[in-house]
């Protein structure tokens, strides 16, 4: 199994981000729609596994702070109907997945099975070799590939980030109960 990943780099502010999906506003004439935006500055990059087919394997996403609150990880979506009320013992669970209060992360389906989108922080909201191990281990505990035929081993292409070279990622990686084929790319580079 062949598989990709690259950082891109995002941001929670909505500034700019212009109307949805050709949605038109009627307001009184004279007057210019608006909606209510956060303006907020919050980068993060969001790293996307993809396998050779195309096929997207996983989503990993790093808040930069020393801890993450939980709407983070599950995100608030305000135009959902609220099922039931806060109090109520399965109302967490009534109002989490696609389309409901708590939309949660992107779910991708590969090889049959569902691989959550993984949140994940650190205080620079940088990526450490410690997650890109973290998130290789995920994807292993979730049994993705095949560990049955030593001679077969996923092969992950990255570039050259120094978060590839330091002893967590290269120690995971060469790991014998778990071991990756990794091709570090073109030099790190963001222009």
């Amino acid at each position: 199994m062949v598989l990709f990943v690259d950082e891109v780099g995002c941001n929670t502010s909505q500034v700019g981000d212009g109307h949805v999906g050709g949605q038109k506003k009627n307001v009184p004439r004279g007057t210019v729609p608006k909606e209510t935006a956060t303006t907020n500055d919050h980068h993060f990059p969001l790293l996307g596994f993809t396998a050779a087919t195309g096929e997207p394997v996983m989503c990993a996403i790093i808040m930069e702070g020393k801890s993450i609150n939980s709407d983070v990880v599950t995100g608030i979506d305000v135009f959902a109907q609220k099922v039931g009320n806060e109090t109520d013992p399965d109302f967490i669970q009534n109002n989490t997945g696609p389309g409901k209060l708590y939309p949660m992360g992107p779910t991708c389906e590969f090889k049959g099975k569902q691989v959550p989108c993984v949140v994940a922080h650190t205080e620079s909201g940088s990526i450490t070799s410690e997650l890109l191990a973290s998130f290789l281990k995920h994807m292993d505990d979730l049994k993705l590939f095949p560990r049955d035929d030593p001679s077969v081993k996923p092969f992950l292409l990255l570039d050259g980030h120094g978060s590839r070279f330091e002893l967590p990622f290269l120690s995971y990686v060469n790991d014998e109960s778990h071991p990756w084929v990794v091709c570090i790319g073109v030099p790190y580079g963001t222009s």
